[in-house]
């Protein structure tokens, strides 16, 4: 039997509006899936961030992300609220063998929204860092909020190059002439070039807790510190269900310690340490 051009073209209607149709309901499923998903944290409320001062500078995130992304500023403000989606339903929705340090901060198109916040969230830390910032002097900049994914090339995250403007602009209100922007690599810092002893003030803001080869990482990074150097960091260790991403804590304050580093000051949300010449 002869199938004629008509009955083909109805025939191609028929699969096309069953394609459709499937598109349609798995994205009506996903929508749902992730309201499921996000469902333990329903009562969670985070606050749009205002603009903080440092120095003569006035740090706006809401509109740097508005700028950044080109998104409408209401659709900014959602996902600064971590809606419709945020970091962990993107965690839970990949499936665990891609779960994966650097692919997981590479390929997130929200964590950029959770990372962004962090020194808006406590302001009064701008004032911490500012105290421990030599005028003049050379930062080590690790993670700025979160550790981010190694740029190859050219192909640098939206995480990376979010964060690397970001901390560039508040290390100049700091008055640091000098400021050293280190991608972490699969949030660790292997293959990274490091200057030993160049650096007055280390900023690894809530990173080491993400980084699987701490103690290789924490040696760089010692290294790279100045005797009488600062380092200013907040380290939740801490793996549940809001931070499935984090890693337990492989005895920080020990390996601290053993590179030489004194605890000069302890808040509740930070602390600094201060490297001793050896």
């Amino acid at each position: 039997m002869k199938i004629g051009p008509q009955f083909k073209r109805g025939w191609a209607r028929i699969m096309g509006k069953r394609n459709a149709l499937a598109s349609a309901t798995a994205q009506w499923l996903g929508q749902r899936a992730t309201r499921l998903m996000l469902f333990p944290f329903g009562k969670e409320h985070v606050e749009l961030p205002t603009p903080i001062r440092v120095g003569t500078k006035t740090l706006d995130v809401v509109d740097d992300l508005t700028r950044f992304t080109s998104l409408p500023p209401e659709q900014v403000h959602a996902l600064l609220m971590r809606r419709p989606e945020n970091f962990r339903s993107e965690w839970l929705m990949l499936p665990p063998e891609l779960r994966q340090d650097t692919w997981y901060y590479l390929s997130s198109r929200t964590y950029l929204f959770a990372n962004a916040v962090h020194i808006h969230d406590a302001p009064q830390l701008i004032d911490a860092v500012a105290t421990a910032a030599p005028t003049g002097g050379r930062i080590l900049e690790l993670g700025d909020g979160q550790p981010l994914p190694c740029a190859r090339g050219e192909r640098a995250s939206r995480l990376t190059t979010w964060n690397s403007l970001r901390f560039r602009r508040i290390s100049r209100a700091f008055g640091s002439d000098d400021t050293v922007f280190r991608r972490t690599c699969g949030s660790s810092t292997g293959g990274l070039r490091w200057t030993r002893r160049a650096t007055t003030l280390c900023v690894p803001w809530t990173s080491f807790e993400h980084i699987p080869d701490l103690p290789e990482t924490l040696e760089r990074v010692v290294n790279a510190l100045a005797d009488g150097g600062a380092l200013v960091e907040s380290s939740p260790f801490v793996v549940n269900e809001s931070n499935p991403m984090h890693h337990d804590d492989p005895g920080f304050d020990d390996l601290l310690r053993a590179h030489a580093l004194d605890l000069a000051h302890a808040a509740d949300d930070h602390r600094v340490w201060r490297k001793s010449p050896r």
